[in-house]
């Protein structure tokens, strides 16, 4: 668990830096593939609410504990990280009295179209206090008006995702990210291009040129693969179906 200081002054880079540490390989050899079952491990990084109080955990492998902490106190010594049990294990298959309502959450475009980050909210800017915007404000202040008996999940599990071959257990290679999203300016490009008179003329919108940005970004950047999911989980009294 991450218990985190009232202020934080760090601009979100920092945790660019820690999130670039997890990026492992994974399986290095065939014979630690398909001998010792080697795989690329998964972490979990999770907001939690419990009656109300937010809590800040990350899920790890134990052998990745020391490196998370060292990074974490890297970027950020003032905040402090204790080892406490799986929160998880409070909840149990009643849903008669322990009602829960689950999802996952999918894209609503092609997966080359990255979702926004602290560069569109521009925080990776000098800003004076009163024009910042905090994209985490809305989602602590639901997760924090939640009342006795209800709990909220929000899991974010993430993968480093590379090419694989043969080496990391598939027989067809696999290209990474990359090559669909450059497909995908591509054709970004080819739909701005208009007919007039016979003489084809690029005449781009200001959409598609901070779609091209924007993929163009996430390109130079470390990616996972990503799966995040969300919980509702209450007692049969305080359950309320419109908090989905």
């Amino acid at each position: 668990e991450i218990k985190l200081p009232k202020e934080t002054f760090k601009s979100p880079m920092a945790m660019e830096i820690f999130f670039t540490s997890l990026f492992q390989t994974g399986s290095a050899t065939m014979i630690e593939t398909y001998w010792n079952g080697k795989v690329r491990p998964w972490f979990s990084f999770e907001m939690v609410s419990v009656d109300g109080q937010i809590h800040f955990f990350i899920w790890t492998w134990p052998k990745f504990k020391d490196l998370i902490e060292a990074q974490l106190y890297a970027q950020y010594p003032n905040i402090e990280i204790y080892e406490v049990a799986d929160y998880t294990k409070s909840v149990y298959h009643d849903p008669e009295n322990l009602p829960l309502w689950g999802t996952y959450f999918k894209l609503t475009k092609a997966d080359a179209y990255p979702i926004k980050t602290y560069v569109d909210y521009k925080l990776d800017k000098e800003q004076e206090p009163e024009f910042m915007i905090d994209p985490m404000t809305s989602v602590l202040e639901y997760m924090g008006s939640m009342r006795k008996g209800e709990q909220i999940w929000f899991q974010i599990l993430v993968q480093a995702h590379k090419k694989e071959g043969l080496a990391d257990g598939r027989l067809f290679k696999r290209a990474d990210w990359t090559k669909p999203a450059m497909e995908e300016i591509k054709r970004i490009r080819e739909e701005a291009i208009q007919d007039v008179d016979g003489v084809k003329l690029p005449n781009m919108t200001q959409g598609q040129k901070e779609a091209i940005e924007a993929i163009q970004r996430s390109i130079g950047k470390f990616a996972f693969e990503v799966s995040i999911r969300g919980f509702y989980i209450a007692t049969k009294e305080a359950f309320n179906p419109s908090r989905f």
